[in-house]
């Protein structure tokens, strides 16, 4: 029987399967090339983790794959799973209309029961006794367990394994014991570039006294070499007191631990002299290029390259969605702006992350195919078909809900640009430019009557990447879009459907037809909403989701296409009207249902 067909069934029986990666060496305790010998049988023998290694300059690091199932169930494949899963708690991820993605975690409850280390332990015959609790035992064997993967698969009695659909993917965060069994943590993959500060600490200091004047200089330290960069042809910075130096990765001379020639003051900062063992910071540097592919990387790359990043798999990661709004305005070369970015010292890398994913007005978490995208705040896609998603149809019965969301709201917003990359008391300070939007009707008497400031510091926006008045124009619309996303309050909703609407995933944009929230004339609002968070519970699946502006992107097409558009909005199909951009009347809006104007993007 499928998942699908037990799915509907009332007497199907779920399990849980759970499947932890943790490292295991590939060698055999005493055979080459280990060369072991404190003992050849019983206790002396090591478990083939690193922890207990007796010769590790021959440990060959690979993978034992432990799996467990519910322990109230009958055990789904012979796997030499252990029966231990008691319960498991998923808290989806969560996207944020703010600031970061709040990360998937999961919490798996597991019985800890006496256990006799067959198929865990290789040299279990040679044990002269076998003692104690599963997961005391294999803690201890496995203290570096922070950081390895778990998978969690759900399924039915009966499904094959390739029946089971996938819950989660991660890495373990954390093991916990208690009176009742033990806990294992959870993170997805995002959470992974919440680990990473950047720039990569290196032990690098002045290796003799400078002038000012200096364009040659010296080092000294245990890294000094990395000076030289991950590749030849690249332009690199460093830090020296609040001087920040440019210089080319050929100019490194690896023989004298030197560079010449190297340009001082760069940014804006103050050239002076400094002093033999001053401490040398290498600036982590990003771009200029496509902002979406320095996403990708900033993902991707090891946090000790030239461009840091999480050192995340790119089979974790869903490239498509990436490439699609690399793409959307042009190419490499003409997607708005060259982005680029300098990160001095203590940076943490989801700050700038998340940082260059808000300028680009998009948002970024973990799929429901468990890999990291992207998306940006377009809701009219040309080409893209959303669901609606109605009261009678799909909602239970009263599990909807209704918030204004008014604390995401404000009515005037500052953005500071232009980093100098020297630290300042006064943040402002450290920053050159700054533009602004003001609703001054929101903050009328006739209105809210209140001023509320919202502030971003933007490092990624710098006045010599572009030309000036490019990158002008970019702040200005980056500041502007953001405004008109959040001058008016943007209402959340919640609710629930049944298990068969389980294709709306988190992320989706879609049409919602439902009295949970009413039009001014008391009729059932019919809005575009975009899903912030998808908790699926049994056979229920509960949504959250947030009500887009009316104004849509205007997408401007030929009407020598295939399939042209008709020239008037009320003859388009809905579709149609969602998909292209009308001329509104001098009221500033459209058709005869008086539809709000679109924006040009």
């Amino acid at each position: 029987m499928s998942y699908t067909t037990n799915l509907k069934s009332f007497s199907r029986v779920k399990i849980w399967y759970v499947e932890l990666d943790l490292d295991f060496c590939s060698n055999t305790y005493g055979n080459a090339p280990c060369t072991a010998s404190v003992g050849v049988t019983g206790l002396d023998k090591c478990y083939n983790t690193y922890p207990h290694c007796q010769d590790t300059t021959n440990y060959v690091k690979g993978v034992k794959t432990y799996r467990f199932s519910s322990h109230d169930t009958p055990l789904p494949f012979s796997n030499n799973e252990r029966p231990y899963i008691q319960d498991i708690t998923q808290l989806p991820t969560e996207i944020k209309t703010d600031k970061f993605t709040v990360k998937g975690r999961i919490k798996v409850k597991m019985l800890n029961e006496p256990d006799n280390d067959v198929g865990i332990d290789p040299y279990v015959s040679d044990r002269s006794a076998i003692q104690g609790r599963f997961w005391h035992k294999l803690v201890r064997r496995n203290i570096n367990y922070k950081g390895r993967t778990i998978r969690v698969y759900e399924g039915f009695s009966g499904d094959t394994q390739a029946e089971y659909q996938q819950r989660f993917a991660g890495t373990i965060d954390n093991i916990t014991f208690s009176n009742s069994g033990v806990t294992i943590e959870g993170v997805d993959y995002i959470a992974d570039i919440s680990k990473v500060k950047i720039p990569y600490k290196y032990d690098i200091s002045l290796g003799k006294d400078i002038l000012a004047t200096d364009t040659s200089i010296t080092f000294s330290g245990d890294d000094v070499d990395t000076l030289g960069g991950q590749s030849t042809g690249k332009t690199l910075y460093i830090k020296v007191n609040d001087e920040v130096m440019q210089y080319q990765s050929s100019d490194y001379d690896s023989t004298a631990n030197s560079i010449a020639p190297i340009i001082r003051g760069f940014k804006n900062s103050k050239t002076t002299s400094h002093s033999e063992d001053d401490k040398v910071v290498r600036v982590a540097h990003y771009g200029p290029g496509n902002a979406f592919n320095i996403m990708q990387r900033m993902l991707t790359n090891a946090a000790t390259d030239d461009e840091p990043g999480a050192g995340i798999s790119t089979a974790k990661i869903n490239l498509t969605a990436f490439a699609t709004w690399r793409d959307w305005l042009g190419n490499d070369t003409t997607l708005e702006i060259q982005t680029e970015g300098f990160f001095p010292e203590d940076v943490q890398l989801d700050e700038a992350y998340f940082g260059l994913v808000s300028l680009y007005d998009s948002k970024s978490w973990v799929g429901e195919d468990l890999k990291i995208t992207v998306r940006r705040n377009v809701p009219n896609l040309p080409g893209r078909d959303m669901a609606t998603i109605t009261d009678s149809a799909h909602i239970a019965l009263d599990s909807d809900g209704f918030d204004m969301n008014e604390p995401k709201r404000f009515t005037r917003k500052y953005v500071f640009w232009n980093w100098n990359l020297v630290d300042d008391d006064n943040k402002i300070a450290s920053f050159t430019r700054r533009n602004a939007f003001v609703g001054a009707e929101e903050e009328s008497s006739v209105f809210y009557d209140e001023m509320i400031e919202d502030t971003t510091f933007q490092m990624w926006l710098s006045a010599t990447m572009d030309a000036s008045t490019s990158v002008e124009k970019f702040a200005r619309d980056s500041v502007a879009r953001e405004f008109a996303h959040r001058r008016r309050a943007r209402p959340i909703v919640t609710f629930e459907t049944e298990i068969k609407d389980s294709t709306i995933l988190t992320g989706d944009y879609t049409y919602l037809n439902s009295d949970v929230i009413e039009n001014i004339d008391g009729t059932p609002v019919r809005g575009i909403y975009q899903v912030l968070k998808r908790e699926v519970r049994d056979n229920k699946i509960k949504y959250t989701a947030e009500e887009q502006r009316a104004n849509l992107v205007a997408y401007i097409t030929s009407s020598t296409v295939a399939g042209a558009y008709p020239s008037s909005f009320d003859t388009a199909t809905e579709k149609q009207q969602r998909e292209g951009g009308w001329i509104a009347d001098s009221s500033n809006v459209v058709g005869s249902t008086r539809q709000p104007a679109y924006h040009i993007y």
